[in-house]
């Protein structure tokens, strides 16, 4: 293992093939249809290395969700329509690296990104799908706010 570096863009020169979080879906995805969504403009993926070897990943995409679907405490000054949100679409670290702190560098780089965002448009949160109850209880302790209606959709407010 070498020095880490990023999250930067994904690009054609990281290598994907050896990438395994232990998530079938997650690594499928990074391997097989990043480069797809980053063409489409569907989603942007941020890396972090170990040389050129992807050790983790984030995607980001634009979203929207129900007014009713985001936290109480984050609807202050809101109408009641569609809230204009940023989504952590994926995130995954590979197994050999995982207990590093590379999740939580790549989710706030994520709030970092999506305050830069809100500075030129409207984004009220950055959420996340979480996959199961750990993945849950990292996103709260994170400062992610559970949904009173969605029990896996967490918010992280950025008007805070």
């Amino acid at each position: 293992m070498g020095k880490l570096t990023g999250p930067y863009p994904l690009t054609e020169g990281h290598i994907l093939t050896e990438f395994n979080s232990g998530e079938d879906a997650l690594d499928q995805w990074i391997q097989k249809h990043a480069h797809s969504a980053i063409e489409a403009r569907s989603a942007q993926v941020f890396v972090v290395c170990d040389g050129d070897q992807v050790v983790g990943y984030s995607a980001l995409a634009t979203s929207a969700i129900l007014y009713r679907e985001l936290p109480s405490s984050q609807r202050s000054g809101l109408a009641r329509h569609p809230v204009p949100t940023l989504l952590l679409a994926r995130l995954a670290v590979d197994k050999n690296f995982q207990g590093q702190g590379i999740a939580t560098a790549l989710v706030r780089d994520s709030v970092a990104k999506a305050l830069s965002i809100q500075a030129i448009a409207g984004v009220v949160s950055l959420i996340a799908h979480a996959k199961n109850q750990a993945a849950k209880d990292f996103y709260l302790s994170l400062g992610f706010v559970q949904s009173p209606v969605i029990d896996n959709l967490v918010c992280f407010h950025l008007n805070t």
